[in-house]
């Protein structure tokens, strides 16, 4: 079985080249998945899933894809926004290759009262690990 790879891109980073080779780095296994969830959840779709504000998309061939969680920052934070933030973090999480749907991914959100917002999804793997991915943004 050939194990999955793709070239790694961390979201707001540059291309990372091997020191030695001087090619572009690839990544496997947990940082793949780890970069596609990230990319998902960052990416800007078409129509918002939770404000339903329609924008120019990121991905102007895949205007559906993404959640848009940079849009929110800024965004007053009440019970209702983090519950159907939660959902569309889990929707979103749920709809990526190597991700168990079950047992569901959970996702924590709290906030400050200086406007801090913290994101932290766990979730489990094909890859038969349980994993973490943790955001913060500034309100």
């Amino acid at each position: 079985m050939n194990q999955a790879y793709a070239v790694s891109l961390d979201w707001g980073g540059d291309w990372i080249l091997d020191p030695v080779s001087g090619k572009l780095t690839f990544s496997t296994g947990f940082e793949m998945m780890r970069q596609f969830i990230l990319r998902r959840l960052l990416t800007n779709p078409k129509k918002n899933p939770v404000s339903q504000v329609v924008t120019i998309p990121d991905y102007l061939f895949h205007p559906e894809y993404g959640l848009g969680i940079g849009t929110y920052v800024g965004e007053r934070v009440t019970q209702k926004f983090m519950t159907d933030l939660s959902q569309s973090i889990i929707e979103g999480i749920r709809s990526e290759p190597g991700v168990l749907t079950s047992p569901p991914p959970q996702v924590q959100i709290t906030s400050s009262p200086s406007g801090l917002v913290q994101i932290f999804a766990v979730f489990y793997s094909t890859l038969g690990v349980q994993s973490v991915i943790g955001l913060q943004m500034q309100g």
